[in-house]
């Protein structure tokens, strides 16, 4: 847009106010912008919309460490530029001699800002030690380059990696609701093309659907909560069947406590049968002998009383 302001406004005007250079600097930033849009529209598509997400989520999640890498980088610039003031020269320059020497190359800026894209480059693993070869420092420097070159290049780098992957994981790990919700933002953002007041005109309700809080407005993962609910599950599960054990002990503890006694009872009615028997049997026996010896006793009057019969005849 300020593009085109420009021109026109060089077009309408009889000298040139802002110069081709200008303006052809502000059209380049401005074909930027115009390809940068293209993700804006990206939302349309289900398959490029978690995209968009991911993209925002990931700048979001690396601020803190890019606040990091922000301290060491401005360290290592710092002894870089300090030191290459003892230099022959004691300004950056891109070529070595025998008479001269540095270890902050020439970057068309200012010595700090050189420095710091020294840095910079170092970071990203694009060395210019051409200059480390001579000079009071070259130890030192070449410690500090090692140095500066490890922590930038293997931890610094493997933490941004392991950050962004996770954060990709998490993405994806719910990447059709973000694909909806990128959707939804772009209905949201040309909601004005439509007029409300006539849409819902004589409609007494609205439905509002609103974003899960556990999952949008907390950022939490999706796949911790089903690990979380799945661990309570577990010991919710795990504690029935401990509960049911103990039953189950208890009652075959009691079965085995009521077969005991019931064969403890058996052994005592048994017995009291065996008691019972024993003493019908005793008194079978009495009886019959009581029976014999009345018997034997009418005999013996009877034959009592035939001789004294034949004793009065």
């Amino acid at each position: 847009m300020m593009f085109l302001i420009f021109m026109n406004i060089d077009v309408l005007s009889s000298k040139i106010i802002i110069s081709a250079r200008i303006i052809r600097t502000i059209g380049a930033v401005g074909c930027w912008i115009l390809w940068v849009k293209v993700f804006y529209w990206m939302r349309l598509f289900k398959a490029t919309a978690h995209f968009i997400t991911l993209i925002f989520t990931t700048i979001y999640d690396v601020r803190v460490f890019t606040l990091m890498l922000c301290i060491i980088i401005i360290a290592f610039a710092n002894f870089f530029f300090v030191v290459n003031l003892n230099t022959n020269q004691g300004v950056a320059t891109t070529t070595t001699s025998h008479d001269g020497y540095y270890y902050v190359p020439d970057y068309t800026l200012p010595k700090p800002l050189n420095a710091l894209m020294s840095t910079y480059m170092m970071s990203l693993g694009e060395f210019d030690y051409g200059g480390y070869g001579i000079g009071p420092d070259i130890y030192i420097v070449w410690i500090f380059f090692v140095l500066g070159t490890f922590l930038m290049l293997v931890v610094f780098m493997n933490m941004l990696i392991a950050i962004m992957s996770d954060t990709f994981s998490t993405v994806l790990a719910i990447k059709d609701e973000n694909a909806l919700k990128e959707q939804a933002n772009l209905i949201d953002d040309f909601i004005w093309l439509v007029d409300l007041t006539k849409e819902f005109h004589g409609k007494k309700h609205i439905i509002v659907l609103t974003p899960d809080v556990s999952i949008n407005q907390q950022q939490e993962d999706l796949g911790n909560e089903i690990n979380l609910l799945g661990m309570q599950l577990s010991k919710k599960t795990d504690s029935s069947l401990t509960t049911m054990q103990k039953r189950m002990d208890a009652f075959e503890k009691n079965n085995r406590m009521m077969h005991k006694t019931g064969q403890a009872n058996l052994m005592k009615i048994k017995k009291m049968l065996f008691d019972m028997k024993a003493e019908q049997k005793k008194k079978e026996a009495e009886h019959k002998k009581k029976e014999e010896e009345e018997a034997k006793e009418k005999a013996d009057k009877e034959d009592d009383k035939e001789n004294k019969d034949e004793d009065d005849e």
